[in-house]
């Protein structure tokens, strides 16, 4: 049956990467057949790593909305270990098909390892790569464990082998000259004990009273010996066995390994600990294997593994599947079952709190990852330090955190709420101002749905965004201004300037009030992309390098995004966008050309010429007249003649 799926999902993508867009957006059952299937599909852009399209499947899995999940890149997936590990997005595009492992976060906070089939395809106008995922989480890690199982047991058998092979060779010798029978047993010894060394793992041998009679090179290594003389003829279990792990006496009774040899039974254990000859103990892994000699049970071969390393990464992952990597927070998985478990009577009241980041996006957006999680673990330290020991703190989301409140009540919970919020006001968290919005709800009787109670508290949560959306977003935009004008006094100048001019030239140009306001606010805003650059080039005095104007030239594009993510400023970004356009097609970003080019923002690189060219600028600036000369000879180049007049005619007034 999984063969034939796999060829099923094989014809799947050989239909659609053969088939061109408009065929396919024809075909009435091609979207429901992705859509529909089982396994996780995802259309990516390979220019920018965004997400297109993503299937049901894909949905179920991820943990996200759907439409969430379609805005996202895949950067916002990967975990940090997993970037070298993938093919550039180049490479994935050139090639028709492309096999590659990565791991990738869920909503939950969890991470998965996926096996991803990928294949160039039409969607859009524009070739995406559509992608296969299989989550191979629970093969690697069998895998891993197949690998380790399979070298015990070859070392089980080779052990075996070899004293099978030492026994019979005395016996057939037993009946020879005793001269001869010495010289082939101290060969086989010797031959037995190459083989013995040769091994990672602790190989030794003892007879019934539990006395050692051999021990491998690789053995005296775990256990800290130089030589087997150490430990030849010596009780083993008083030697390396005699205690458990908290430094409590086992008694001989209770040995595992002598057990094995008076029941002639084979024992395999990996829950107690071996000493060492400095007094340290180690986790692990062993098998004693009954050896017999006609019949009856002459002692036992041990064969031993030091599983302390293996044992931390257990407890990591253990820890990995109920924590969230970035805060150490708990995550979504382990609050769910928490929340099964404290929802019991005599825990009443139980309130919950919800909270959200303000301006998560935003700081991803300009700053980048690295700076989100900045301010995702101030978010978290700050709960931490506000919430009690007991309480149950977890990241269930990107950007949301949930408490669980045992025994309080909805006023006590909304006090936290207050503490978390003026507590996260008060820092400044890369450039801007934490701000969270939060909501609470209590559960007081045991027929109450715990559910509906978290639910209740999540929508009071995103009232409480929708009625402080405002006044977050204008401090968020004054933070940005703010701190760009720090770091560079001339920028806010600038700013105030060209916003100055602009509004003149376009009373000038007789625009109506509303049209007049835009203009003077995106004047004022056209240069807040540049809040990502360095403070090197922000506060250079000099002519910037090639690679400095390369650096230069995405502030309008940074500018746009940003001035976007605010309902206040969604109607400036195009004008912000467009500010560096040429009326010659000569400028970025997109090289737009005279009448593409919107009026404003022709009127916004006039603006911002004349208060370049009379501004001082390391002794050298122009008087009014050569400015607007100047300006005035790259009419019809570089600026709109119909807006280098209309400087020309207010020269009085600037």
């Amino acid at each position: 049956m999984k063969r034939k799926g796999f060829v099923f999902l094989f014809a799947i993508v050989v239909i659609i990467v053969s088939t061109p867009l408009a065929q396919a957006s024809d075909a009435p059952d091609f979207y429901d057949l992705v859509d529909s299937h089982g396994s996780m599909m995802i259309f990516i852009d390979p220019s920018n790593g965004r997400i297109v399209y993503a299937n049901q499947a894909a949905v179920d899995f991820y943990g996200y909305e759907k439409q969430m999940l379609e805005s996202m890149d895949v950067y916002d997936l990967r975990t940090g270990t997993s970037y070298d590990k993938v093919p550039r997005w180049s490479e994935l595009s050139s090639r028709d098909r492309n096999t590659y492992s990565v791991q990738h976060r869920l909503a939950d906070g969890s991470t998965r390892t996926l096996e991803v089939q990928s294949y160039p395809y039409e969607y859009g106008g524009k070739t995406v790569l559509f992608s296969i995922l299989e989550d191979i989480t629970q093969r690697t890690i069998l895998e891993a464990n197949n690998r380790q199982q399979t070298n015990i047991i070859i070392s089980g058998a080779l052990i075996s082998i070899a004293v099978l092979l030492y026994i019979a060779e005395a016996r057939r010798k037993m009946n020879e000259d005793i001269e001869e029978i010495n010289t082939q047993l101290n060969s086989s010894k010797d031959e037995l004990q190459l083989i013995l060394d040769s091994t990672v793992e602790g190989i030794y041998g003892m007879d019934r009273d539990g006395v050692c009679t051999f021990i491998n090179r690789g053995g005296l290594e775990i256990l800290g010996y130089s030589s087997q003389e150490e430990l030849l003829g010596k009780n083993m279990h008083f030697q390396i066995h005699h205690s458990y792990r908290g430094g409590e006496p086992m008694p001989v009774e209770d040995c595992r390994i002598l057990k094995s040899i008076d029941e002639g039974k084979p024992a395999f254990v990996d829950d107690e600990v071996f000493w060492r000859r400095d007094g340290s103990c180690f986790d692990v892994e062993y098998d004693s294997h009954p050896q017999l000699e006609n019949g009856s049970i002459v002692g036992a071969v041990v064969t031993f593994t030091d599983i302390t390393e293996k044992r931390k990464i257990e407890k990591k992952i253990q820890y990995l599947s109920f924590h969230d990597p970035v805060t150490d927070l708990y995550n979504k998985t382990f609050f769910q079952e928490e929340l099964k478990r404290l929802d019991v009577e005599r825990n009443l009241p139980i309130s919950v709190i919800v909270g959200d980041i303000n301006g998560l996006k935003l700081t991803n957006d300009i700053l980048g990852h690295e700076a989100g999680d900045v301010l995702i673990k101030a978010a978290a330290q700050t709960m931490v330090e506000v919430c009690r020991a007991d309480d149950i703190i977890a990241r269930t989301g990107g950007d949301e955190f949930t408490i669980l409140l045992p025994s309080t009540n909805l006023q006590d919970a909304e006090k936290i709420c207050e503490r978390i919020k003026k507590s996260i006001e008060s820092k400044k968290i890369n450039i801007f101002k934490g701000s969270i919005s939060t909501g609470c709800a209590e559960k007081t009787e045991t027929n109450e749905n715990i559910e509906d109670i978290l639910k209740l508290a999540d929508k009071r949560m995103y009232l409480d965004k929708t009625m402080n959306n405002n006044t977050v977003s204008k401090d968020q935009l004054k933070n940005l201004m703010c701190t760009l004008h720090e770091r560079s006094a001339r920028e806010k100048s600038h700013a105030e300037e060209t916003a100055r001019i602009s509004g003149l030239i376009g009373k000038s140009l007789n625009l109506r009030p509303e049209i007049l306001k835009r203009l003077k606010d995106a004047a004022y805003y056209h240069d807040i992309g540049k809040i990502i650059l360095s403070d090197e080039i922000l506060t250079k005095k000099g002519e910037l390098t090639e690679e400095d104007q390369l650096e230069m030239e995405q502030h309008p594009i940074a500018g746009y995004r940003i001035l976007n993510l605010f309902n206040e400023t969604v109607n400036i970004s195009e004008i912000v966008f467009a500010h560096h356009e040429r009326w010659d097609g000569q400028g970025y970003p997109k090289g737009l050309k005279g009448i593409e080019i919107p009026v404003l923002s022709r009127i916004i690189s006039v603006s911002e010429a004349y208060d370049f060219l009379t501004r001082d600028r390391n002794g050298r600036m122009l008087t009014k007249e050569d400015a607007i000369r100047q300006i005035e000879a790259d009419a019809g180049s570089r600026f709109d003649p119909m807006v280098t007049g209309a400087l020309a005619k207010i020269r009085d007034e600037i």
